[in-house]
């Protein structure tokens, strides 16, 4: 992991102080913590430039997952975890491990968001727990399956 940050260069109030028309023409503040920059490795290589679609899914993935549980330990509660366009970008068996892993642990609610129902339909065979599953269009909700 490398961190970027323009801290390491100039103090927080100087930075203020030398962006202050540009963030004024902007509207917001264009340095600090916010823009700093995290680069994750693999061999020696950005994440972002090395890893394929998938394993850089699965890394976010990773690291949400990693949220949960310290905010689950710290506050002694299953959190909600929302899961947005979750299927995407990851192969048939990246899925499977993920759905297993999901099934495995104690979670609470989880929420999924997917643009393809068949896949959805497919992977939620599989699931061994109470499950809604809903078709959401124009801000108007139908009830598609449960069990």
């Amino acid at each position: 992991m490398v961190y970027e940050s323009d801290l390491h260069h100039a103090p927080f109030e100087q930075l203020l102080a030398m962006n202050l028309e540009k963030d004024r023409l902007l509207q917001r503040t264009t340095s600090g913590i916010h823009k700093d920059e995290i680069n994750f490795l693999i061999k020696n290589f950005t994440l972002k430039k090395y890893a394929s679609q998938g394993q850089l899914k699965s890394f976010i993935l990773a690291l949400k997952l990693s949220q949960y549980q310290i905010l689950r330990q710290e506050k002694q509660i299953s959190p909600i975890l929302l899961l947005d366009d979750l299927f995407d970008r990851l192969d048939k068996n990246r899925v499977e491990q993920l759905i297993e892993l999901l099934l495995g642990e104690v979670f609470g609610q989880i929420f999924i968001t997917d643009t393809d129902a068949a896949r959805v339909a497919q992977v939620i065979k599989k699931v061994k727990r109470d499950y809604l599953i809903y078709h959401i269009e124009f801000g108007q909700a139908q009830k598609l399956a449960s069990g």
